[in-house]
């Protein structure tokens, strides 16, 4: 794409054999409308498996694809959306407001898991309230993440699940929501993470 700034209205799912490139100048926003991240996918929240909102970039048991370039990904999440969904008032949550401690949420989730029910029975999404991860490879081989600054996400911002040959290189994270781990591999093999970016603590981040 050309360099500017992309709205897009819901999640992108890559598919494979394609390379998502957002090159420098180029910064790409995501709704933060809930329903546009309807229907539910196939995801794992927390490392339990259920249906529930799409991450905003997917791909599920797809090869060969990549997100590259030095340009932007804001997920444009704060605490006038996704983030008070975490019940915490440092990022907006107010007593009465739903929030993934309900038990409809979490709770539900992590029951269902012990008791193994069946994935295609633990539909969550709308009223559940639990957050999308920004970016979820899941059953996925060959996998190349390489460039891009990646902001405010909901969650977690990098999540491959079961994914193999995985790299992960030069990317730049700036999250401060609740639970916004930058890299969180989970039951993947042949992970790769560097970085040839530093940034000291005292620089001020834009």
């Amino acid at each position: 794409m050309p360099p500017g700034t992309y709205l897009v209205n819901g999640p992108i799912h890559l598919k494979s054999n394609v390379n998502l490139h957002v090159p420098e100048g180029a910064t790409i926003k995501f709704s933060t409308t809930p329903a546009h991240y309807l229907p539910v996918v196939f995801t794992r929240w927390e490392g339990a498996e259920c249906m529930n909102y799409s991450p905003l970039i997917y791909a599920f048991e797809q090869e060969n694809i990549g997100i590259t370039g030095t340009g932007t990904l804001d997920g444009q999440a704060s605490s006038e959306n996704w983030w008070p969904w975490a019940s915490s008032k440092t990022y907006g949550w107010q007593p009465g407001m739903p929030s993934q401690a309900d038990e409809a949420s979490r709770p539900r989730l992590f029951d269902w898991n012990t008791r193994e029910v069946p994935v295609s029975k633990r539909v969550l999404g709308e009223g559940a309230y639990l957050r999308p991860n920004f970016i979820q490879p899941y059953r996925c081989k060959n996998v190349l993440i390489d460039g891009p600054t990646i902001r405010n996400s909901p969650m977690w911002v990098m999540h491959p699940v079961l994914s193999d040959n995985v790299t992960i290189q030069n990317v730049r994270v700036i999250s401060h929501g609740p639970n916004s781990d930058g890299c969180d591999p989970e039951c993947c093999r042949n992970v790769l993470i560097k970085t040839a970016i530093s940034i000291p603590a005292t620089t001020a981040l834009p």
